[in-house]
C-alpha cells in the first residue's frame, strides 16, 4: 500500500492540476472575445435560415451564456422588423430566452417620433423562450412603427414612414418538426386598443384568436369595434411553399349603428396585400 506521504504527494499534484484547470477556464471564460466568437456564429446560424435577413450594429455583454444585440434588424419579404436591443440567454430549460425592446424610439425616433407605450403605460418588449422539442414561445408587445417597407432593390432607412403605428400584444406558442420548414402546430392571440393603419384609418379593440394544426389554421376569433364593428370567424390552408398563397375563409357579421350585416369574404393573401 503506499504510504502516507505518497497520498499527500499524489492529492497535492491532483489539487495543483485543478487549480490550474480552473484558471484556465476563468481565463477563457474572462478573456476570450466573446462578442466577435458569437458574431461569427450568428452570422452562420441566419445564414441558414431561408428567405430571413439579419443585420445588426454590434454585439455586447457578451460572455458564453449571453450576449445582447443592438439595432438588430430581421428583413422577410417586403418587410422588415427593427428592434433596438436583444438580449439573450443560453440554459438548460428554457434553452435559449430572449428579451427584446421593441419599442419604437431609437427606430422611428431617429426620424422624430418618440417612444409608444400602450395604454396601460407599457413600453413594448417582447420574451422569446425556446425549449427542447423546438417549441418556441412568444409573450410581450411589439411596437409596430419598427415595421419599415423594404424597397425592392435596398433596405428601407430608418426615417421610412411605418406601415403601421400602435402596440400590439402577443401571446403565442409554436411547434417545429424541422427547423426549415413552417411549424407544424401552435396557437397565436393578438390584441391591441388602437392601430393606425395606412391612409390613416383607425381599428381600435383588435382581437385575434388562431390556432394552427399542420396545414390547417382555425380562426377563431377576430373582432374590431371600428372603424366598423367585425366579428369573424373562419379558416385558412397554408401553403407552405409560398405563404401569401395561402387560401382562407371567413364569415361573420359588421355592425354598423346596430345593424346586423352578414359578411363573408374567401382569397389568397396575396390579394389583401
Amino acid at each position: 500500500m503506499p504510504s502516507s506521504s505518497s497520498r499527500r504527494s499524489l492529492l497535492k499534484t491532483l489539487s495543483l492540476v485543478l487549480a490550474a484547470v480552473l484558471v484556465l477556464c476563468a481565463g477563457l471564460w474572462l478573456f476570450l472575445p466573446w462578442e466577435t466568437i458569437w458574431h461569427k456564429a450568428l452570422c452562420a446560424g441566419f445564414a441558414r435560415v431561408p428567405g430571413l435577413e439579419a443585420s445588426w450594429e454590434s454585439v455586447t455583454d457578451a460572455s458564453p451564456l449571453r450576449f445582447t444585440l443592438e439595432n438588430l434588424d430581421l428583413a422577410v419579404k417586403n418587410t422588415r422588423l427593427h428592434v433596438s436591443e436583444a438580449c439573450v440567454g443560453l440554459g438548460l430549460s428554457p434553452l435559449i430566452t430572449a428579451h427584446l425592446d421593441t419599442a419604437g424610439p431609437k427606430a422611428a425616433g431617429r426620424a422624430g417620433g418618440e417612444t409608444h407605450a400602450d395604454e396601460r403605460g407599457r413600453t413594448p418588449s417582447l420574451h422569446l423562450r425556446l425549449f427542447r422539442g423546438r417549441v418556441l414561445t412568444l409573450d410581450g408587445q411589439v411596437d409596430l412603427a419598427g415595421l419599415l417597407p423594404v424597397g425592392a432593390q435596398h433596405a428601407a432607412p430608418l426615417n421610412a414612414a411605418p406601415l403601421l403605428t400602435g402596440v400590439l400584444d402577443i401571446h403565442a406558442d409554436f411547434k417545429w418538426e424541422k427547423w426549415k420548414a413552417y411549424p407544424v402546430s401552435g396557437s397565436l392571440e393578438l390584441g391591441a386598443g388602437q392601430i393606425t393603419l395606412p391612409n390613416n384609418i383607425q381599428a381600435r379593440d383588435l382581437k385575434i384568436l388562431a390556432v394552427l394544426a399542420k396545414d390547417a389554421v382555425a380562426i377563431r376569433n377576430f373582432e374590431i369595434s371600428s372603424p366598423v364593428p367585425l366579428r369573424l370567424r373562419g379558416a385558412a390552408q397554408l401553403d407552405r411553399k409560398n405563404f401569401f398563397n395561402t387560401a382562407y375563409e371567413v364569415k361573420g357579421g359588421l355592425f354598423p349603428k346596430g345593424a346586423n350585416l352578414p359578411f363573408q369574404r374567401s382569397g389568397r393573401l396575396r390579394e389583401l396585400f
